[in-house]
């Protein structure tokens, strides 16, 4: 069995993008243009199978913004999973090198993705 524990409880369920029940954006004209996020990811190299580890994205930022979402993809077949915190801790029940995928969205839609991969013995 794969488990996810958030450091947060809090999952973000929905699009990063602002809108309205009609789908309307209501990201206000005067914002200006929308600088992309920086995805940054730290993991351990290696990690032993059945033991959590910790997925740390605090490196993460948005310079017009705030990351309204960490999408974190852990390369094991397990369903990815949103936070609005930027630890995550995951279980890796199988030995096998893993690819860790990580998603970021900004307040207003902009995303950037990091990857980093690791070892399970």
């Amino acid at each position: 069995m794969r488990r996810h524990l958030l450091a947060s409880s809090a999952l973000l369920l929905a699009a990063a993008a602002l809108t309205t029940g009609c789908g309307e954006d209501v990201t206000p004209a005067s914002a200006g243009p929308n600088d992309a996020p920086l995805a940054r990811l730290e993991a351990p190299l290696r990690a032993r199978a059945g033991r959590p580890v910790l997925l740390d994205a605090s490196g993460s930022e948005d310079p017009d913004g705030v990351v309204a979402a960490y999408i974190f993809d852990c390369g094991d077949g397990t369903p990815y999973f949103e936070a609005l915190s930027p630890q995550a801790w995951h279980t890796w029940d199988d030995p096998g090198e893993y690819t860790i995928t990580l998603s970021i969205l900004d307040d207003r839609g902009s995303k950037d993705s990091t990857q980093v991969m690791i070892v399970v013995e």
